[in-house]
């Protein structure tokens, strides 16, 4: 298999995940902060993917495996939420909500 057949078969895939997710190409290459063009040239196999950006572009389409996008040669999850975490944050969320009432209890309007 040839380069081209393998952007090819990339592309067409991209193409098949945006428009099942009803994304239009305008859409997703902004928010990929790139060209409409950009990404026409991807889907028709005119440009590569390279990894880095392949993983970004999952990450918007919803993949959950990066083979959806490259094929059975290149197989890796891709993680959809990346949260920033600190020590405290569970006391802070308690702290943030641990004033409400009871459930039921009267509550004063002052």
């Amino acid at each position: 298999m040839t380069s081209d057949d393998v952007r090819a078969q990339v592309g067409n895939r991209v193409r098949q995940l945006r428009e099942r997710r009803g994304k239009s190409r305008a859409t997703i290459a902004g928010l990929m902060g790139k060209s409409e063009d950009w990404l026409k040239k991807i889907e028709r196999g005119q440009r590569r993917l390279p990894l880095e950006t392949g993983v970004a572009l999952a990450r918007l389409l919803g993949v959950k495996n990066l083979q959806d996008i490259y094929g059975p040669e290149v197989s890796a999850p891709v993680i959809n939420a990346e949260r920033p975490s600190h020590p405290a944050a569970e006391e802070v969320g308690e702290a943030l909500t641990g004033y409400l009432p009871p459930e039921g209890a009267p509550v004063s309007p002052q």
